[in-house]
């Protein structure tokens, strides 16, 4: 469950910085290209951690590749409490 959680609100933090990215950007195809990055290196770890996966298990026990497997998107849940978010001007004279 952790696990599933963890890559759940990772994807879910992510995809929220890209969108922010993107709309401050000028280039109309700032957020595909962004999401393209995110995705592709989101298969590209997933490859090398099967890759890996079972050399992990035969040096150490499947629970220490599941924690960490669980180590990593659980790392981003955590700093995504860190991101500091900013109001745009505009937002304030609308809001004002």
């Amino acid at each position: 469950v952790l696990t599933s959680l963890s890559a759940a609100v990772s994807d879910v933090v992510v995809d929220s910085i890209v969108v922010a990215r993107a709309r401050d950007t000028e280039a109309p195809d700032a957020a595909g290209s962004l999401q393209s990055l995110c995705w592709a290196s989101a298969a590209v770890g997933g490859v090398a951690t099967a890759l890996y996966a079972g050399k992990l298990v035969e040096e150490h026990s499947a629970q220490f590749v599941f924690a960490a497997t669980a180590a990593l998107p659980l790392a981003v849940l955590v700093s995504a409490a860190f991101v500091q978010e900013v109001e745009e001007e505009e937002e304030k004279d609308q809001n004002t």
